[in-house]
């Protein structure tokens, strides 16, 4: 099996609705257990938060990322877990991407 990075997701432009779940479809981990390598930069402040199996887990300390501002998170995606990322505003993304890491090489 490949262990490689992989890039998942790659949106730009992609308006986003309070509180629904960003990602369609949801990415599966391919090299589980992986780190997700989450790089986003929104045209509004507010919450982002990532959903690991139904829990919902606010990035940023639960700080509003900044307008226009790029940010990039890491967060560990065990074997079999669904994921998927909502933000807290209605909102433009500029830029979310989520490649996958495998956890050995992180």
């Amino acid at each position: 099996m490949n262990r490689e990075a992989k890039t998942r997701i790659v949106y730009v432009g992609k308006k986003v609705t309070a509180n629904t779940n960003i990602l369609e479809p949801e990415p599966i981990p391919e090299l589980a257990p992986s780190i997700y390598r989450i790089q986003v930069c929104a045209d509004t402040a507010g919450v982002l938060s990532a959903i690991i199996n139904g829990q919902v887990l606010q990035l940023n300390s639960a700080n509003a990322l900044t307008a226009n501002a790029l940010y990039i998170f890491d967060t560990v995606v065990p074997k079999n877990s669904s994921f998927n990322l909502q933000y807290s505003v209605d909102a433009t993304m500029k830029i979310l991407s989520i490649v996958e890491i495998p956890a050995e090489r992180a």
